[in-house]
């Protein structure tokens, strides 16, 4: 048995078990609920949603986990692979931080720091806009670009096949 002590409380003795709902409350049900399904157990289009989009959701999870993997086995952080991308992905080859931060959906000061420790790997270099001296464009070095194609070429095969196991919406 708990002690008042054991509980925060001191010198008013021991503490008795926790009893069931209080008077008048209605009874807990038994075990787990699960949702009502069609007639006779016949599963709802509900059902199948809910499984389609868990099984979706899944497949994502594995997908990133996978990312990660790749990006760490390249010898960089899946951040920078994520930096990378998003600069090789764009209209003008080079991104100013501030879309940096915008891309990967991080703080501009995060995407100033992940910008240095990338361009201490070598990964992209920083060039002043020749329009404006106040804003940085970063560019992918020649390392950056090789290690995005590499990684995108793995990408894009393991796309194919996440692509096949997913069934279109009902």
């Amino acid at each position: 048995m708990r002690t008042a002590a054991s509980n925060g409380a001191r010198g008013r003795g021991p503490v008795p078990p926790a009893q069931g709902p209080p008077a008048g409350a209605p009874p807990e049900p038994a075990g787990p609920t699960a949702a009502p399904r069609g007639a006779a157990g016949a599963e709802s289009p509900d059902d199948r949603v809910f499984r389609e989009q868990a099984r979706f959701r899944r497949l994502l999870r594995r997908f990133l986990r996978f990312s990660e993997r790749a990006a760490r086995e390249e010898g960089i952080t899946p951040e920078q692979h994520q930096l990378l991308l998003a600069i090789r992905g764009s209209r003008r080859g080079w991104l100013l931080v501030g879309q940096v931060a915008a891309h990967l959906m991080i703080v501009p000061h995060g995407a100033a720091s992940l910008v240095e420790r990338a361009a201490a790997h070598d990964l992209v270099r920083k060039e002043a806009d020749p329009h404006d001296g106040r804003r940085v464009r970063v560019l992918l070095t020649p390392r950056g670009e090789a290690v995005v194609t590499r990684l995108t070429a793995l990408h894009r095969a393991r796309l194919r096949r996440l692509w096949a196991r997913i069934p279109p919406p009902a």
